[in-house]
């Protein structure tokens, strides 16, 4: 059967895309800036103040590494603001090749900034030409360019391009990178590992075996030993990876006065450790799920060191995988703490088992590709649960206080105005949407401070809410008040810009929407004369 690799390519493109579209209308109310999950935390770069970016999650969470990422593509050199709103400046400025990605984007775009839109469109695009190029070599070597969706669909893939994290851009680039390199397309290689090693710096293993291997073969070589130029010229192009990384980890170093290593804490450890330390934490708390998702991590990682040992023998170009894969086996922590974190970690073995295994009998292929198909199964069934981890906008959660300082309202003058809400009209009814994010600006025109937070017994937090009623009836409200917290204290006088979630009813019909606030548990707003605005809306 004759299969077309553009067509294919074409449409998974199509389908991501649409997995992520589907996404933020549906669980992030149309906001694409959210993908990244950004926390109040770290606050907003000042770049951002003008484009009235605001995070989803408030108090003490600190949100996903992509939020950082992305403020790094509008500031690559680390010039501005940005730092501040980091939390490892030095470790993350180093995986500096999506950002790069994105603002190239954006330029081709003719935009002056990087927007949410560039950056997700820039890591699907460098997924999708890796997808495209593992397809390719595939067809090349008698494999079935199907096989490549094994890693096009799993869970690591798909997570990185939900939430904007590199991992997957990193693996595509080095795919390219050790294809051109099986293919002895020398060029392509040194472009491409260039940048991988500048999107997950771990490649620079690989990098540093491939050029450990090219300058012994070239000395070696007997018919080479005189012509010194052509041993130096190969020498330079293959240690151009290093060079370009060693230089932006000296750039980095002395920017931030903090070597990018030194802020990694606890990703590495000696092989082995971690691994066993998760199979007991996961076994004693009964995480099936994440026991399941361990046995696939282990066993790709363990079908790959083999394969790859025993595949050196007949092509030392893979001694680069083996020494990747030893790498793995060292991880850390932070990385074995949740299961789509390690296994974002041995994405990249899903595209190479197939190359491995190509020369091996049925008996193994078999084996492999079961735990492949395993992989790709467990991927399909959790994606939804681990995209949408935590995605209740927790940041619209009033928090307790210690703090006695909330105290009942003796006025309620205030002053909404309603800007806009997040939701295409497009997509919300594409996909059945039935919630929303309102941005406002309320006013306290009293002379008490609204808090934000409640006492220790849970009250006196003023909130923003709304109620639903009957056109025809608006003495009584039939249905609403999921209330969402201010981002801060409000000060007499001052005003603030906030949001604020919207349900809307499971009925059809004609409605009108109150939006207002609520001091708990003392009063609605609007019924002791405070402010509120009224809207007609229908439900489809």
């Amino acid at each position: 059967m004759q299969i077309n690799i553009k067509l294919i390519t074409f449409f998974y493109f199509l389908l991501v895309s649409t997995l992520v579209v589907y996404y933020v209308e549906v669980y992030l109310c149309g906001n694409y800036f959210w993908t990244f999950w950004p926390a109040d935390f770290w606050k907003i770069p000042n770049l951002y103040k003008y484009l009235n970016f605001t995070p989803i999650l408030g108090g003490e969470q600190k949100g996903w590494d992509g939020q950082f990422y992305y403020y790094i593509s509008n500031d690559l050199l680390g010039l501005n603001d940005t730092y501040n709103h980091i939390d490892s400046p030095s470790y993350r400025w180093q995986r500096i090749g999506l950002p790069i990605a994105a603002k190239i984007v954006s330029i081709l775009m003719f935009s002056d900034i990087v927007l949410s839109i560039h950056f997700i469109l820039a890591n699907i695009l460098i997924v999708t030409f890796g997808l495209y190029f593992l397809m390719k070599y595939y067809k090349e070597i008698g494999i079935n360019p199907l096989f490549a969706l094994f890693w096009g669909l799993s869970l690591g893939v798909l997570i990185t391009l939900t939430n904007g994290l590199p991992d997957a851009a990193a693996d595509a680039l080095f795919l390219i990178a050790f294809i051109s390199y099986l293919r002895n397309k020398s060029y392509m290689y040194i472009l491409f590992m260039s940048f991988a090693i500048l999107t997950r710096e771990g490649y620079v293993v690989a990098a540093f075996f491939i050029f450990c291997l090219e300058v012994f073969y070239l000395l070696k070589n007997k018919n080479l030993k005189k012509d010194f130029s052509y041993i130096l010229k190969y020498v330079i192009l293959y240690s151009i990876p290093g060079v370009i990384f060693l230089l932006w980890q000296i750039y980095l170093t002395i920017h931030f006065n903090i070597l990018p290593s030194a802020q990694a804490n606890k990703i590495t450890d000696y092989p082995f450790v971690q691994i066993f330390n998760t199979l007991i934490r996961l076994y004693n708390s009964n995480d099936y799920i994440a026991l399941f998702g361990l046995f696939i991590f282990v066993s790709i990682i363990l079908l790959t060191l083999v394969l790859s040992f025993i595949k050196i023998k007949e092509n030392k170009k893979y001694i680069p995988i083996f020494f990747l894969t030893v790498l793995i086996l060292s991880l850390g922590e932070i990385v074995m703490y949740y299961y789509r974190d390690f296994l974002k970690a041995i994405t990249v073995f899903i595209a190479i088992l197939p190359l491995l295994v190509s020369t091996f009998n049925i008996k193994v292929k078999f084996l492999v590709y079961i735990v492949l198909l395993l992989s790709l199964i467990f991927s399909i069934k959790q994606y939804p649960e681990v995209r949408s981890y935590g995605f209740e906008p927790t940041g619209f959660k009033v928090e307790k206080s210690n703090s006695f300082k909330a105290k009942k309202l003796d006025s309620f003058e205030s002053q909404i105005e309603i800007f806009s809400s997040t939701s295409n009209q497009f997509y919300k009814s594409l996909f059945n949407i039935d919630r929303e994010i309102f941005y406002l600006k309320v006013k306290n025109n009293s002379n008490d401070i609204w808090f934000s937070k409640s006492n220790k017994d849970g009250n006196y937090a003023t909130m923003l809410t709304y109620h639903f009623f009957d056109p025809k009836d608006l003495s009584k409200p039939i249905g609403g008040d999921y209330r969402s917290k201010l981002s801060k204290d409000i000060y007499p006088g001052e005003e603030s810009m906030e949001k604020m979630i919207v349900y809307y009813p499971k009925k059809s019909g004609e409605y009108i929407l109150r939006v207002t606030l609520l001091q708990h548990p003392v009063a609605f707003f609007y019924n002791v004369g405070g402010a509120y605005k009224d809207y007609e809306i229908e439900v489809k």
